[in-house]
């Protein structure tokens, strides 16, 4: 079926890249027969396996490859994104630390640390490993959009919306409707209104059933005490996700405002809100419904 050994490992990559793991797992078995140190193709089976979804198979491979060569960045890499695919966090964490260390220049390395330390709730560390991302490549766009949702998280709201821009400016996908979605939420909570809702208008211009850029804008009309408007945004954001608690809680804050005959609808917004697992409504249906 195959080549001569010496071979296989070319036959074996080209089997790769057309899609084909199981033939490729088998010409690297061939090429191992008398090539049994060769770190290249224990890693592209470890690729292949991991391809298959077979994260175990390729971890056993990488082992064996870092145990030959432990400044092989590349298998560290690839094995913090097994470790992470099993949900390993703090050994993919490790791996891509190692990697980090013996390539000091490779953005991607840094970016998916960033992402694993997000997933593990580590933001500090997070916005460290994105900053040396962008320090390794600055135009990383994902970078800048990961760090300025952190700080928009921790309200560095100035931050992020530096980061923000940033992101917008560098982005090469096409969609910035995440982008211009966070970027309306920073400007929401620095009060500069008008910027917020011009993105808020964008988002759903770009997304007409995005519950949350409804929701978001509901919130800016809400903080210009515009809340007959600010309710029908609520209503359309609760049409689209049935089960928005914060949109429910909102909702009723915005009829009380109103004060127009609307306590009884009220208060089922707010029970609504904490059946959706919202307990900061409680408060308020004790204020206003009890």
């Amino acid at each position: 079926m195959f080549a001569q050994p010496t071979h296989y490992l070319l036959i074996a990559d080209s089997l790769f890249q057309s899609g084909k793991y199981n033939d490729c797992l088998t010409a690297c078995d061939e090429q191992l027969k008398t090539h049994f140190e060769q770190s290249k193709t224990h890693i592209l089976k470890a690729r292949a396996y991991a391809e298959l979804k077979q994260y175990i198979m390729a971890i056993d491979e990488l082992d064996v490859c870092i145990r030959r060569d432990r400044k092989n960045a590349a298998a560290y890499a690839l094995r913090a994104y097994c470790h992470f695919m099993n949900k390993d966090y703090k050994p993919a964490r490790l791996d891509l630390i190692e990697a980090c260390y013996l390539d000091t220049s490779n953005a991607l390395y840094n970016y998916n640390l960033g992402n694993i330390e997000q997933h593990m709730k580590k933001y500090g560390e997070a916005c460290k490993s994105y900053s040396l991302a962008i320090k390794c490549k600055p135009e990383h766009a994902e970078a800048y959009s990961n760090r300025g949702f952190i700080y928009l998280e921790q309200n560095e709201f100035s931050l992020a919306l530096l980061d923000l821009d940033s992101a917008l400016k560098y982005n090469r996908s096409g969609s910035n409707h995440h982008l211009l979605l966070y970027r309306g939420m920073a400007l929401t909570s620095l009060k500069r209104n008008k910027e917020a809702l011009d993105m808020f208008n964008k988002c759903i211009a770009l997304k007409p059933t995005d519950a949350a850029a409804y929701y978001n804008r509901g919130r800016v009309y809400y903080q210009l005490k515009n809340y007959k408007i600010a309710t029908a945004n609520f209503d359309t954001a609760i049409t689209l996700k049935p089960t928005f608690e914060l949109a429910y809680l909102n909702r009723a804050l915005s009829k009380i405002e109103q004060d127009i005959g609307n306590k009884k609808t009220a208060c089922d917004d707010l029970g609504k809100a904490i059946e959706f697992g919202l307990l900061d409504a409680l408060p308020y249906l004790k204020k206003y419904c009890e």
